[in-house]
């Protein structure tokens, strides 16, 4: 069920926390490390790229559980991650601090019949450049 999928993911996600955290990382540490494995140079970590740097801070998760592991940080779908999308799912009270500020911004509330109620939403700022000497 969703449920227990769910779950299964969250679990991954805390054993990556925690293992990166082991490892003495920081969440600030993230678009460094990334640049570090992008081989390409294009910004975000295919899922090679992803495993890699896995192996390499000895996050055992092998075969299937690892795709579930990375497609659960693609959030766009695109097939690749970036440090943000990394970030906002593993540690996302420090995405703001990392990458951007918190502004407000109106959204409409599902059966509200005001126009728009205001919400606050991550603004980001650039994403780290991999291609930079």
């Amino acid at each position: 069920s969703q449920v227990w999928d769910d779950r299964d993911v969250f679990l991954l996600n805390h054993r990556t926390r925690a293992r990166f955290l082991e490892q003495g990382y920081k969440a600030c540490d993230v678009p460094i490390m990334f640049c570090s494995f992008d081989h390409n140079g294009d910004g975000e970590l295919d899922f090679q790229e992803f495993a890699d740097m896995m192996e390499h801070m000895q996050i055992d998760i092998g075969g299937d559980r690892l795709l579930d592991l990375f497609s659960s940080f693609d959030c766009d779908g695109s097939g690749a991650i970036d440090d943000r999308e990394f970030v906002r799912t593993l540690f996302p009270s420090a995405y703001a601090e990392i990458y951007g500020r918190i502004e407000v911004e109106p959204t409409a509330q599902a059966g509200a019949e005001s126009a728009a109620e205001a919400s606050p939403r991550i603004m980001p700022e650039p994403t780290t450049d991999c291609s930079a000497p």
